[in-house]
């Protein structure tokens, strides 16, 4: 090493030049010892730049919709000024140039609301997609907002934007929620009643006056006679309702059973197969139009 750093030193003149960080006047300098940290300081900052702006493209990549999984997705709809974001899940055997299959839209509770799709995916249909269960049946599961309920509004635009971007069978699209959700279902349900092939509110209510208006659409409906958070009467006035007017329905008592019934009912695939088996009367075509 002396032999190399006295090599080093000498000009070819003889003259001993300052060494490696001393200035001319021989004196130690800063210099040398600063540019590494500079250099690491630039190479940060250009790392986290290139990260910012790649992040959202990865992100994109990430959450492409892809048959086998549940990913997170967004749309831009009247009701939000941000938009409305869900879950989505194809089939494993869905393909973009494949047979169109059944879509069902699922509405939480509200405890799931906010900006955080982890929450909708621990309950439910997204849970089981999540867990990787099969499901014969494109899925579909909007994000409520903070402080807000579900609007019909977006849940038919939900319906549109899914049946634009994908192979939907347009005549078995359904509907299905859970509390807060099984009110939205019942609401949606009966403000579109030609959008939806049949319907499924767990532990919800609705108004009796729009009986009518339900009665056009299959339901079969859920409730657990213990529940002391939705009373079981909520349940049976509107199915009541809608018997008498003349429609389609199903009620299930949950003996024994409280608020908390829907991985319950979910996990039960028989409801998945009533839901199949129905065909909805009008073309999505013409309800869209409306």
């Amino acid at each position: 090493m002396g032999l190399l750093k006295e090599a080093s030193l000498r000009t070819p003149d003889g003259k001993v030049s300052p060494g490696l960080g001393e200035g001319p006047d021989g004196r130690r300098s800063r210099v040398g010892r600063e540019t590494p940290v500079l250099e690491i300081l630039l190479a940060a900052s250009l790392a986290c730049l290139f990260l910012q702006i790649a992040w959202p493209y990865v992100n994109d990549w990430r959450n492409r919709p892809r048959a086998g999984w549940q990913v997170e997705q967004h749309f831009m709809d009247e009701q939000s000024a941000t938009g409305t974001q869900y879950l989505l899940y194809l089939p494993d055997a869905y393909s973009p140039e494949g047979q169109p299959w059944p879509l069902v839209v699922y509405l939480h509770g509200s405890g799931l609301r906010g900006r955080d799709l982890d929450l909708v995916a621990s309950e439910g249909p997204p849970r089981l997609a999540r867990e990787g269960e099969p499901l014969p049946f494109i899925l579909a599961s909007p994000q409520c907002p903070q402080n807000q309920s579900f609007d019909p509004k977006m849940v038919r635009s939900l319906v549109e934007h899914v049946v634009e971007q994908h192979q939907i069978e347009r005549e078995k699209i359904y509907l299905t929620g859970y509390s807060m959700g099984g009110f939205g279902t019942w609401q949606a349900a009966a403000a579109y009643p030609d959008l939806f092939a049949a319907f499924a509110p767990l532990c919800g209510g609705g108004n009796p006056d729009e009986a009518e208006s339900l009665a056009q659409t299959p339901v079969w409906a859920f409730h657990g006679d213990q529940d002391k958070v939705v009373p079981l009467e909520q349940t049976t006035l509107m199915t009541e309702a809608v018997t008498n007017a003349g429609g389609e329905v199903t009620l299930s008592i949950l003996p024994g059973m409280g608020h908390a019934i829907c991985d319950d009912v979910y996990s039960d695939r028989s409801l998945f197969d009533w839901l199949l088996t129905h065909r909805k009367r009008v073309p999505l075509e013409a309800e869209v139009a409306k």
